[in-house]
């Protein structure tokens, strides 16, 4: 049985590091770890997840998170120019796992969250479990860029929040991976200089334009092409908690959003998709 634990909240010391999309592999005496990276470029505080495969060879189970091996996991993040980068406020803490002789546990970490990688440029991921003087066990470096999106769409707002009068900036970016173009929603707070999460909204047929309105709770809807007869509904709040996802079948009518006389939208024309999950 493989034994998951995740971190949620969901960013090259040397040109002889080569980078590997499924990540890399090192096979020490005891513990055999595998660190792998699930996509290449990231915006900045876009979470940036990697998961760690350990394999114990010690012949007896390995408890760790408790004692003498509370604190056995960390991670080691790097700029190309070998700098170590800073952590953020947030401190990674090494969670507690049980795996038994000869059997697997994943741990799922996103980097963004407990390091400040947010300049644009290259970065490498080393995991390092630590069980005791002279046994510390290190993963091949996984790498990852940051690069900058290109805004096509931002707006101000105002709400009020338990009788507290906040603002927020919500902020619409696509960017190439790969051959395909994504998109993005970004919410801030310029003015506390607060960045509250970057969001993949998923693909972006290139030749359309987001269907973007603000509804009467300070809501943002975000309607967008994903495939040629797909739309894709997103609605985020000012907490930039996830409302809404839906998709629609565009082949008969193209959805779009209407606001009624409240101020409220809906969704007028597609066929709704059951089920359909992220693109």
């Amino acid at each position: 049985m493989t034994h998951t634990t995740r971190f949620h909240r969901w960013i090259r010391p040397s040109m002889l590091l080569v980078w590997i999309c499924l990540g890399a592999v090192t096979a020490q005496a005891q513990l055999r770890l595998n660190l792998t990276g699930t996509e290449k470029f990231f915006l900045a505080y876009e979470p940036v997840p990697v998961r760690l495969e350990i394999e114990n060879f010690t012949g007896t189970l390995l408890a760790l998170g408790q004692e003498p091996h509370t604190d056995w996991l960390r991670l080691r993040v790097t700029t190309e120019e070998g700098t170590l980068v800073p952590a953020t406020a947030e401190a990674m803490k090494s969670p507690v796992l049980d795996i038994p002789a000869g059997r697997q546990a994943v741990v799922d970490i996103n980097v963004s969250r407990f390091f400040a990688a947010r300049e644009p440029g290259t970065y490498f991921v080393q995991a390092v479990v630590n069980l005791g003087p002279g046994e510390e066990f290190t993963s091949p470096y996984v790498s990852f860029d940051i690069s900058p999106g290109q805004t096509i769409w931002s707006q101000k707002i105002g709400f009020t929040s338990a009788g507290k009068s906040e603002k927020r900036h919500y902020r619409l970016m696509k960017q190439v991976r790969g051959r395909y173009m994504r998109l993005f929603l970004r919410v801030d707070d310029e003015e506390n200089q607060l960045i509250y999460g970057v969001y993949n909204l998923g693909m972006l047929v290139s030749s359309d334009q987001p269907s973007i309105r603000i509804d009467k709770d300070s809501r943002l809807w975000i309607l967008h092409r994903v495939a040629p007869r797909t739309h894709r509904c997103s609605v985020y709040d000012p907490m930039h908690h996830k409302i809404v996802d839906r998709y629609f079948d565009s082949s008969r009518s193209a959805p779009r959003l209407m606001m009624d006389e409240d101020g409220g939208i809906e969704i007028v024309g597609g066929r709704e998709i059951v089920g359909r999950t992220e693109t």
